[in-house]
């Protein structure tokens, strides 16, 4: 059996990941800013929301179907976050 520390190196490593994965998704959110700019189109889309978390909260493997609820507010979370990013990033090019 791996030891406590193993474990949470184990753990810091996802953690590392995850912060990855956000950078990608931020740069990934800037070019859908850009998008929505040029097509005058808001940045919060309630309903596309709303499908994207009941997509991605359907069907969730084995333990993670008990915890449904709380993937939906990680979920939730990060589009918070990409919403920001867009926001941040709207604001950058009204001002150039």
């Amino acid at each position: 059996m791996k030891d406590l520390i193993e474990l949470r190196q184990g753990i810091n490593e996802i953690d590392s990941e995850i912060i990855n994965l956000l950078q990608r998704r931020a740069e990934i959110s800037k070019g859908v800013a850009n998008y929505k700019q040029e097509h005058n189109m808001k940045i919060f889309q309630p309903q596309r929301e709303i499908e994207l978390l009941n997509q991605r909260t359907s069907n969730l493997p084995g333990e993670l179907r008990n915890y449904k609820g709380e993937i939906k507010m990680i979920l939730q979370s990060i589009m918070d976050f990409s919403k920001k990013v867009q926001k941040n990033e709207r604001e950058l090019l009204q001002r150039t």
